[in-house]
């Protein structure tokens, strides 16, 4: 066969084969590094220079044809794709870089930062910063400053420090200026003026209280605090000399806005003043008005003036009350002295027993805090005795042999406690005692006496009220009827006319047609009449008795009827 060639090698007709060992380039170029000048006021163009790779065999390119030198010069602004290439035409990864416009003249700082007001610093040797944003294309800054002003650092950068001296306060050169500048020029100055401001006045005090009594009487001091003042190194406080005291709670400086201020018993009025201060002087007055205010007069005391139901260890006891006041610690009541079980001294209410045979003639109470007294509100005590009791009356509910009798007044009397009775002797008082009204047993012997009735209270008694008694032996009882019998009926009594002056009738109506006893008796039960007669007839009767009340005894069987009859 013919002979053919073959890249790598050859086959011959004779079957001789030859093997050459071919070896294969890779790409390993790194993307190049390089330094940019930019374009400046003297040299409007920017250049490139690769600095890696570099050597024999590397060629250069910035978007264009490859070169061997690896400095590209007089470049106008825009972008650049920088490669390197080998000789073996490998090519790089590319390299991206832009070359910038010139700038021209750096716009004029922007506004200075730092502190204006530098009382409080001047001759305090303290640094203070000042300084401006970056100005784009500046590559330097001017500072010019007042020959009171020293600088420490910074110079040429857009921050400086500086010192102010104590000749500051005195210089009228107290602007501080600025420039940016680079190859092109310099920029117009920016002016910041540095300022020797008094402080300003405090704004409002704040206090904890306004209540100077309730301090005083707690021995608790009242906080005063105001905001920090810009500017201030320290600040005075002040009130009344000699009844306060005041307490700078976290020092003297500029962190004095907070006092304790203690106030004692000879406290009146004041104000508590607080002026900022610092190098430059002091600031106006900022104050507030405490006042040392007594407590009113108590209002009126309720309760009771009449003492004679409270006297004793035995009695109610009196309770004496006035509205409170919010202003007032302690009430002081001035009370009988001996006084029983006394509770609510301090209070606006008290309680307590008059003591055995007092004699006076008020009490009183005064209202106190921690500034003192009112003025004592004095109620005016009577010891009443009771009035005299009315007259009595009487009515007989029980007959002989066993005569009961009620006695009565119509009420008790004004300012007593007690109704005391006293009967005759042989006489019971069966209840009542105390009250208006008594019930009393009598034996069936004659009694002759009298009933008195007299008011008492724990301060004294009454006149007494007398009735006289006269009552007669009780007599036989009345004979009984001719026959028993049991009533099959009710009794209808009429008496008429009652009252009468004259004569009376009565009349008598009723189912039971048997005989009826009838008996005239007087209020001390004694027998005046005695007689019988049929239902339905009528009897007339007490032309011959005189004035006064009489019972009418009427009975048939087991019906018995009583009518009381006025003979005028």
């Amino acid at each position: 066969m013919d002979d053919t060639n073959l890249d790598g090698g050859s086959i011959s007709e004779g079957w001789e084969i030859s093997f050459i060992t071919l070896t294969p380039v890779c790409n390993t170029i790194s993307a190049p590094v390089v330094d940019l000048i930019q374009p400046s006021c003297t040299t409007p163009t920017g250049t490139i220079e690769v600095t890696s790779p570099t050597g024999p065999g590397f060629t250069y390119s910035i978007g264009g044809a490859y070169q061997s030198n690896p400095v590209f010069s007089g470049l106008t602004p825009g972008s650049y794709s920088v490669t390197v290439q080998d000789d073996n035409s490998n090519i790089s990864p590319a390299t991206d870089v832009t070359i910038n416009p010139v700038s021209g003249i750096p716009a004029m700082p922007g506004e200075v930062f730092g502190i204006a007001n530098v009382c409080s610093y001047a001759g305090a040797d303290i640094p203070l910063t000042y300084s401006v944003a970056s100005v784009p294309g500046a590559t330097n800054y001017t500072w010019t400053l007042p020959p009171t002003v020293t600088l420490l650092s910074g110079q040429g950068t857009s921050t400086i420090t500086v010192t102010i001296s104590a000749g500051f306060l005195s210089s009228s050169n107290r602007l501080i200026r600025v420039t940016a500048s680079n190859d092109c020029g310099t920029s117009a100055a920016r002016n910041y003026w540095l300022k020797s401001q008094l402080p300003g006045t405090p704004t409002s005090i704040q206090a904890t209280s306004f209540d100077v009594c309730a301090s005083i009487a707690s021995a608790t001091p009242i906080q005063f605090s105001i905001p920090k003042i810009p500017g201030a190194t320290s600040y005075i406080w002040t009130a009344q000399n000699g009844s306060t005291n005041i307490t700078h709670v976290n020092g003297p400086g500029e962190n004095d806005t907070l006092v304790l201020i203690s106030f004692n018993n000879t406290f009146t009025t004041s104000a508590i003043t607080v002026q900022a201060v610092n190098n430059c002087g002091v600031s106006g007055i900022r104050s507030i008005t405490m006042s040392a205010v007594l407590p009113s007069q108590p209002g009126l005391i309720s309760g009771p003036t009449n003492i004679c139901q409270h006297i004793g260890p035995d009695a109610s006891p009196a309770v004496y009350s006035v509205q409170p006041q919010s202003s007032v610690t302690n009430y002081q009541w001035d009370i009988p002295v001996g006084a029983i079980n006394v509770t609510g001294q301090g209070t606006p209410t008290i309680s307590f027993l008059y003591p055995a045979n007092y004699s006076g003639s008020s009490i009183s109470v005064t209202a106190q805090n921690g500034c003192g007294s009112s003025a004592p509100r004095v109620l005016r005590l009577s010891s009443l005795n009771p009035g005299a009791p009315g007259e009595i009356d009487f009515v007989q509910t029980g007959f002989c042999p066993d005569r009961i009798f009620t006695y009565s007044v119509t009420s008790i009397p004004s300012n007593a406690s007690y109704m005391l009775w006293t009967v005759p002797a042989g006489a019971v008082i069966l209840s009542g005692q105390g009250t208006a009204s008594i019930s009393v047993s009598y034996p069936s012997v004659a009694i002759a006496g009298t009933v008195t009735v007299t008011a008492t209270n724990n301060c004294g008694s009454s006149s007494t009220r007398v009735l006289k008694i006269k009552l007669e032996q009780c007599g036989p009882p009345a004979p009984p009827p001719p026959a028993p019998f049991v009533s099959n009926g009710k009794l209808d009594v009429q008496l008429f006319p009652n009252p009468t002056n004259g004569n009376v009738r009565m009349q008598l109506k009723g189912n039971d047609m048997k005989m009826v006893w009838v008996r005239l008796l007087d209020m001390h039960g004694r027998q005046m009449k005695q007689f019988q007669m049929m239902p339905d007839a009528m009897k007339s009767f007490g032309d011959d008795l005189k004035p006064g009340m009489y019972m009418v005894e009427i009975i048939q069987g087991n019906n018995r009827v009583v009518k009381k009859l006025i003979r005028l």
